[in-house]
């Protein structure tokens, strides 16, 4: 299974392919891992529910190397006006 199917499927905010999830919203999902260790998502593939800027540039200085998300900031505004 994709890791994006597995964000959809079992209705996390976040998963990650160490096995990492979350249900936490907006970046706290990728900053409560970090403050342990910032490195935290290096050479993982992420997978979020909407990825933002803030989200995509800590993922990034995290050293993650795949950033997937089942809806982007721009799709979601874009809801959010109809």
């Amino acid at each position: 299974m994709m890791l994006k199917d597995t964000l959809l499927a079992s209705g996390h905010s976040l998963v990650a392919s160490n096995g990492y999830c979350s249900d936490e919203s907006g970046i706290r999902p990728v900053i409560l891992p970090m403050n342990e260790d910032l490195r935290f998502f290096e050479g993982l593939s992420v997978a979020d529910k909407i990825v933002g800027k803030a989200s995509a540039m800590l993922l990034a200085l995290s050293g993650a190397i795949l950033r997937r998300a089942a809806l982007s900031e721009k799709r979601a505004l874009r809801g959010r006006e109809s």
